[in-house]
């Protein structure tokens, strides 16, 4: 007899622990599914990505039905940036290129057509050193 008491505390302490973790791993599950479900409207590829040095190359990958570009630089640094989004190779096509003033502000930069999937390269460059964040979305 006395002996059930503490059989079944640790029971009880088990089946928390075992509950505990299963409520652990269900919520990271439907956080990364919700992040990358491909029934939402919209994906992101790249949030708060930071530039630095002279130059940074992003590899970004447009899968099917993913295909409105929308790319938002912010440059905290003393000069402007220039940028060009180039397909398939790092010097391919480049649907999308541009500067970004060094005002601390948000610029947005959207694809206005359909873009086929694939791989893409932001490639980012600058005189001087660069201080700054990319964010890339990608919608239907």
């Amino acid at each position: 007899m006395k002996f059930i008491l503490p059989l079944v505390v640790v029971m009880l302490v088990v089946i928390g622990i075992i509950v505990g973790l299963q409520l652990s791993s269900s919520h990271k599950e439907s956080v990364s599914e919700k992040q990358f479900n491909t029934t939402s409207h919209s994906i992101h590829i790249l949030k708060d990505e930071a530039l630095a040095g002279t130059s940074s190359t992003k590899l970004i990958s447009v899968p099917t039905e993913f295909n409105q570009v929308k790319i938002d630089f912010i440059n905290s640094g003393s000069k402007p940036f220039t940028f060009t989004l180039n397909q398939g190779t790092i010097s391919g096509h480049a649907p999308m290129s541009g500067t970004v003033p060094a005002d601390g502000g948000i610029h947005t930069f959207s694809s206005e057509e359909a873009w086929s999937t694939g791989e893409y390269y932001l490639n980012v460059s600058s005189a001087q050193n660069m201080s700054g964040t990319v964010n890339v979305d990608l919608s239907k």
